[in-house]
């Protein structure tokens, strides 16, 4: 699937949104995906300051 397959689909979304008011639950799901992914962003870059950590003091993990 390309780029633009996945853009329409979340342009299908969004219009959808548009159409019944947006929902509450649209807020929950936006929230919710957003605490998610935020989280995941802090592990990976805590994980790899911790790698480059121990490269820099010569130990292997």
């Amino acid at each position: 699937m390309d780029g633009g397959h996945r853009h329409a689909g979340r342009a299908g979304a969004a219009d959808h949104g548009i159409v019944t008011g947006f929902p509450h639950w649209w807020q929950v799901a936006v929230y919710s995906t957003g605490a998610l992914l935020s989280l995941l962003v802090l592990f990976t870059i805590q994980e790899q300051e911790q790698l480059a950590e121990a490269r820099e003091d010569g130990q292997a993990r």
